[in-house]
């Protein structure tokens, strides 16, 4: 996220910082990876699919080696202070409001969609009774749609303002817990509806980084300080989950 503030325009940096952190990764990750693994697994053993599920961060990791360089660093103006005389402490950090409003949202939207990930499976075969092949479709429904959110909110944001948009779709992640708990008509229309409330995760880039950035835009040196910050106190509120019961 730092190299691609450093290279964004301010027009598109919500849209950037979308596609970046989430386009791809969910595309991938979230999308195709339930389908696929979830088959291997069914017609060979989970512990292949374990290791093909590492093959990608292989080959990112190669590609960032080749092809990423960093970005030239702007010359400190004169209100700005040497790295080292002016980071910002923790405290200090968080008088900074959308900061630390950051690292409340956070605190909330993290582990929404970490149980979601984590438990959802095991509703879906366990309490709903749907199929094996059943439940890694509906796990791929987030994917398609944490994509399609990737870049939609974030462009949304940029033309009518992040506050109105981290509103409008934090509440529209409601739908999905409450679709996969109490709707039990179709399968697709349930689909649909989880779709629908997965849109929120489009607002992951924006309080993870594009909010927090903006906030400390005079001072670039603060940037990865509060970008850590924010994903350090979602991390912890995201391991301090219940694990699930066998």
């Amino acid at each position: 996220m730092t190299i691609l503030m450093a290279v964004s325009s301010e027009e598109r940096r919500g849209f950037n910082m979308g596609v970046m952190q989430n386009f791809f990764s969910n595309l991938l990750g979230s999308f195709a990876a339930p389908l696929i693994l979830v088959a291997i697994a069914e017609h060979y053993n989970w512990r292949l699919s374990f290791f093909i599920a590492g093959i990608p961060g292989l080959i990112c990791a190669l590609l960032i080696a080749k092809y990423v360089r960093e970005p030239p660093r702007a010359p400190a103006g004169p209100n700005v202070a040497s790295a080292s005389a002016s980071h910002l402490g923790i405290v200090q950090l968080l008088r900074v409001r959308n900061v630390w409003l950051c690292v409340l949202i956070s605190v909330f939207m993290v582990p929404w969609m970490i149980l979601a990930w984590a438990f959802l499976p095991i509703f879906y075969t366990n309490y709903r009774h749907f199929s094996p092949s059943q439940m890694s479709v509906l796990m791929s429904v987030l994917g398609v749609c944490a994509a399609l959110g990737a870049f939609v909110v974030p462009a949304l944001s940029d033309r009518f303002g992040r506050k109105p948009i981290m509103i409008g779709f934090s509440f529209l992640g409601a739908v999905c817990p409450l679709a996969a708990l109490y709707y039990s008509g179709p399968l697709p229309v349930l689909g649909a509806l989880i779709a629908v409330g997965w849109l929120a995760s489009g607002v992951f880039p924006l309080f993870m980084g594009t909010i927090p950035a903006e906030a400390l835009r005079r001072d670039t040196s603060q940037r990865p300080w509060a970008w850590s910050w924010v994903l350090e106190r979602s991390r912890v509120a995201s391991d301090s989950r219940p694990s699930p019961a066998p």
